[in-house]
């Protein structure tokens, strides 16, 4: 198999720039938009290098579809200069968020070549070409060319430019859609291949789309970040952005960030800044209490006293004129700078501008542990239109207009950085990437225990190590000693060396001892991506554990000559799904390989892959030409993936038999009774040419969450050493309806505390799967009245509890979907089920566990209510309690009292009832004629 090209254009990566101009005429008002245009190389699989990479032949062409720049009428749009710019061409600023278009190096590609544009007439496409493009890929970009980070991430870019379009103004109070269109890519290789094979680039980053009108709305966010003097600047620091740890002291800043896309000004608007000052208050430690980003516009901040018992309160505050007293500073502030709690700029918005502005403040010296901290951004857009709040819970705060900090005593951090060969651990550029199967690498790990105060009380830290798949520390090599070296095996399956160093009694703030240690990749290692996984403990910081680790990846490479890697089509799938495998290895030798044969033990619980559910075999393997297919049904355990090894051998322990030989002596008898797959590949496999099989397997009596592992083993003829590919996993997926049945003694329609619930009760669940397949099991209710069914496929579902006597309670009472009841009169209630994805990857299926019935008194509120089950169904679960499922055939048998668990059977019960009735009739009628009463 060869290489192909795979180039794919894209405008819609960077936020295409927006500002006023003058049309192409010279007098018309509207508005330039500066679109990027960003040409990058998709590698064959996650992970791969540039093996069998296949160039451009030079040049790029493709056409700009500006058809729909003016909404829905017709479009006027034209190529318009930028200054003394051309209306196309390389990016050398015009688009800051991407790399730069020639000069290589980290902000920029390699040369994008030369750009020319033409178009017939406003609102015609555009022709855009592209010459001289060098593809090598000598070097990729990892910083825009205005030296920040890359919009939409790291990629290996060989084109970035940009297009230059005008629209004129819409009319007035008019808002409109512009959306460009970037199409027919035409991006030949070096062998005139087609790009993508001919299938065509992918076409979800081709179009970008952008409103445009006097009132747009309010655009913006706010956001903390963390104030660091020493030296002056700031560094991450967000709850909602995923930094939100803070020590007492800390220096902070709420920034909110401002846009008015729209084409008028907002007159008299006001930008608001609340914030909880129980544990942060106002500070000029920065020298500077609030300000913003334009001030010559916003002028300067004024302050109030300000404080909320609620969250919610804090959010919805507003900063008019009327809302509270407004001092220019916050020393006059009643209270002094403590009390402030709002902080406003007051001025005319101008149109198509954004501006920050930020409040300097202070995290209290002693603040408790899992203290949060919020604030909140409102803004008034004009003083002809309503405030402009926060929509999330208060509490949460991590709306668009709000954010969050969580305090911790110390934060326990730590880095890790490979050590590159010629460099030390001060010095390291951290760029190596590959390490080749026996060959060494060394790390370096950066611990670091501080906070924001001066002092603080000595803390006990550990660092721990978990080191690369398929790697071994070098003995002797690890500084400083490290307590232990152990070894764990980690959720593929993978067993892997744990390396430990402990500090105790550390003082906070003192510098940690930068730890290096070195080591050895096994000359069997998988080969692909693994990565070596750091963590930093300790006994004052209260942070989330994925806050206290580092993780550095690296390519374990084929010593020299072949590369193998295995992946799952799709790496996540709903329960029930087929498995699928692709099994790939390539020759990136300097000649071709004689012969190849892979092995596969196919996955099987505890076979160290992270396997836990049993699995067979689903379709024959299908054979390339000069190809033979054969399987094994031996014990999976004893079976060599190295193909020369001697239990493979012709009178090893290890049969392996064609399909045409199942049934016979020491073969499988079926594809589903084989435990291994062999493919001999007796061809020859030529220079960069790569051979895939695809393997299917099905799973039995698997559950959410059950995982399968599956990888293989290669032996070259041409080659010394056997080599092993990565593990490869899926994950299977279900979800689960189910909550609780109860006795709503008070008739409210909720579950109150004391309520009991209804035991041994028979649920049952019908429905129609995602794959049109019909549903229907039952459960019964186990303590407190619960119940579940769980492994369920996306679907429609109902659920029946059957009849109360009293009726059923009200449904949907209340906003607290856990207490309330959702059956209907009749006891049913409906919900549904639906698959979570990532591309053609399941990543979830919802679940429903708020599915509740309450049964309602018939006549005494104290005495609980007979329930009657609804029809048996044929599939049975466990009850939720984890007794026995009841077998279906128990429908024959006695009926069961509900609440009781008596297995009196009902007409005995009716029986006795009745003679009681009888009995106390006898009785009265007695009373009656010894009292000369006659009658009943």
């Amino acid at each position: 198999m060869s290489a192909a090209p795979r180039f794919d254009l894209a405008i819609n990566t960077v936020t295409p720039s927006f500002a006023a101009a003058v049309g192409p005429d010279g007098s018309t008002p509207g508005h330039r938009i500066v679109y990027p245009v960003l040409v990058d190389y998709k590698g064959l699989a996650a992970g791969a290098n540039l093996l069998g990479y296949e160039r451009l032949a030079g040049d790029v062409s493709f056409t700009d579809d500006v058809s729909r720049m003016f909404g829905r009428g017709e479009s006027p749009a034209a190529l318009l200069p930028v200054g003394s710019e051309p209306a196309c061409g390389i990016n050398t600023g015009q688009v800051p968020g991407a790399p730069g278009g020639r000069g290589g190096g980290d902000d920029s590609v390699v040369d994008s070549g030369t750009f020319s544009c033409s178009q017939e007439g406003p609102g015609e496409p555009i022709s855009v070409h592209i010459s001289g493009v060098d593809s090598s890929l000598s070097s990729v970009p990892t910083k825009s060319v205005s030296g920040g980070a890359i919009a939409g991430g790291t990629k290996a870019y060989v084109v970035s430019g940009y297009i230059s379009l005008w629209i004129p103004e819409p009319a007035s109070l008019q808002t409109l859609t512009a959306v460009n269109t970037y199409r027919d890519l035409s991006a030949p290789s070096v062998t005139q291949q087609a790009d993508f094979g001919g299938v065509g680039e992918p076409l979800g980053n081709n179009s970008v789309s952008r409103n445009v009108g006097t009132f747009l709305g309010v655009k913006g966010s706010l956001r903390y970040w963390g104030v660091d003097l020493k030296p002056e600047g700031r560094f991450e620091l967000s709850g909602k952005y995923n930094k939100p740890y803070t020590t007492p002291g800390q220096l902070i800043r709420p920034v909110t960030s401002v846009g008015n896309e729209g084409t008028d000004s907002w007159r008299g608007s006001i930008v608001c800044t609340a914030f909880d000052n129980s544990y942060q208050t106002l500070d000029d430690s920065t020298g500077v209490w609030a300000g913003s980003s334009a001030s010559g516009i916003t002028g300067r901040p004024q302050f109030a006293a300000f404080r909320s018992s609620t969250a919610d309160g804090l959010r919805d505050a507003t900063c008019g004129d009327d809302d509270a007293t407004w001092y220019d500073d916050p020393n006059d502030v009643p209270g002094g700078a403590a009390a402030v709690g709002l902080v406003r700029w007051k001025f005319d918005f101008p149109a198509a501008a954004t501006e920050s502005f930020y409040a300097s403040l202070k995290v209290a010296d002693r603040v408790p542990d899992y203290t949060r901290l919020r604030t909140f951004a409102s803004i008034l857009p004009g003083g002809e239109r309503d405030w402009v709040h926060d929509t999330v819970s208060g509490a949460q705060a991590n709306g668009s207009w709000a954010d969050f900090l969580t305090v911790t005593a110390d934060l326990a951090r730590i880095t890790s950085k490979v050590v590159d060969d010629g460099f030390t651990a001060t010095t390291t550029p951290d760029k190596t990437q590959y390490v080749e199967q026996g060959g060494s690498v060394s790390f370096a790990l950066y611990p670091t225990l501080t906070n924001a105060t001066v002092g603080g009380d000595p803390d006990t830290v550990t660092v721990r190590d978990v080191l690369p798949r398929g790697t071994r520390l070098v003995e002797g090599s690890a500084t400083p000693r490290p307590a232990s070296v152990t070894e764990e095996t980690d959720g593929n399956g993978d067993v892997r060396q744990v390396v430990t160093w402990r500090f105790p009694e550390h003082a906070v703030n003192a510098a940690l001892p930068t730890i290096t240690f070195t080591v050895r990749a096994d000359h069997t290692a998988a080969v692909g991506p693994t990565t070596n996984n750091a963590s930093i403990t300790s006994t004052r910081d209260i942070s989330d554990s994925t806050f206290q680790t580092s993780d550095r990846a690296l390519h374990v490479l084929a010593v020299g000559a072949v590369s193998v890697v295995e992946e799952a089509v799709r790496p996540g799938v709903v329960v029930g799904d087929d498995l699928e495998w692709r099994l790939r290895y390539s020759n990136n030798a300097a000649s071709a390989f004689d012969s190849t044969d892979l092995i596969t033990v196919l996955p099987h619980v505890g076979d160290g892959r992270g396997t836990t559910t049993a699995t067979s075999l689903e379709h024959t393997v299908t054979p390339l030409a000069s190809e033979v297919v054969r399987y094994t049904s031996a014990d999976p355990k004893s079976i060599d993936v190295d193909a020369a090894a001697a239990s493979n051998g012709a009178s090893g322990s290890t049969k392996w038999c064609t399909e045409a030989k199942f049934g016979t002596k020491g073969c499988p008898s079926s594809l589903a009774t084989s435990s291994g797959v062999r493919i001999v590949h007796s061809a020859s496999v030529g220079v960069g040419a790569t051979v895939e099989h695809k393997i299917g397997l099905s799973a039995h009596d698997a559950h959410d969450r059950d995982l399968t592992g599956s990888s293989f083993g290669l032996r070259v003829q041409n080659l010394s050493l056997p080599v092993v590919s990565n593990t490869a996993t899926i994950r299977e997926h279900a979800g689960a309806i189910g909550h609780r049945v109860w006795f709503d003694k008070n008739s409210d329609g909720l579950q109150d505390d004391g309520e009991p619930g209804v035991t041994d009760q028979t649920i049952q669940l019908t429905g129609t799967d995602d794959r049109g397949d019909g549903v229907d099991r039952r459960t019964t209710t186990g303590d407190d009245g619960r119940y579940s069914f769980d492994d369920l496929r996306p679907g429609d579902y109902r659920v029946q509890f059957g009849t109360a006597d009293g009726g059923w309670t009200k449904a949907h009472i209340g906003d607290d979907a856990a207490l309330d009841s959702n059956v209907d009169a009749d006891g049913n209630a409906t919900t549904s089920l639906e698959a979570e994805h990532d591309g053609d990857s399941v990543t979830a299926v919802s679940s429903d566990l708020n599915v509740d019935a309450g049964a309602l008194p018939k006549l005494d509120p104290g005495v609980p209510p007979v329930v009657r089950p609804p029809g048996h169904g044929n599939v049975v679960d466990r009850p939720s309690h984890g007794g026995d499922p009841t077998d279906a055939s128990a429908s024959h048998g006695p009926k069961m009292l509900a609440l009781t668990g008596s297995t009196i059977g009902l007409w005995a019960v009716a029986a006795g009832l009745l003679a009681l009735l009888i009995g106390t009739i006898i009785v009265i009628v007695s009373r009656r004629r010894e009292r000369g009463e006659s009658g009943l």
